[in-house]
């Protein structure tokens, strides 16, 4: 899994950025935009999102524990091939589209993940 930049480190990169440049590059300027609704989003969405998808996770693997442990734990049985056959294999896919969507409403909520045909 890939590790993405905290909130506080992107707020950060936006700061330093507007110490060195005031802000004056137009394009820039609309990056660190950009930035900073992701930190709302982030902010006022993942709590929730999060939470179902631990849920989801627990469901899933018959287990507790901390979200990133789930997380390994489902890579462990995706590569184990525990989700290769039948309904194991809907009920992955479910979960991988709930997590992926719930994310694409925090990074960049003007795509959309349409339903599968």
């Amino acid at each position: 899994m890939t590790e993405k930049p905290s909130a506080a480190d992107l707020a950060a990169a936006i700061g330093v950025w507007l110490k060195e440049s005031g802000g004056r590059d137009p394009y820039l300027a609309k990056v660190a935009v950009n930035v900073l609704g992701i930190i709302e989003r982030e902010a006022r969405l993942a709590p929730a999102a999060d939470a179902e998808e631990g849920a989801r996770l627990a469901a899933l693997l018959g287990t507790e524990g901390d979200l990133d442990r789930q997380r390994r734990e489902l890579c462990r049985r995706i590569r184990a091939g525990d989700f290769d056959q039948g309904a194991a294999r809907d009920v992955l896919a479910r979960h991988l589209r709930a997590t992926a969507t719930a994310r694409i409403a925090i990074d960049n909520p003007k795509w959309a993940l349409t339903p599968p045909s």
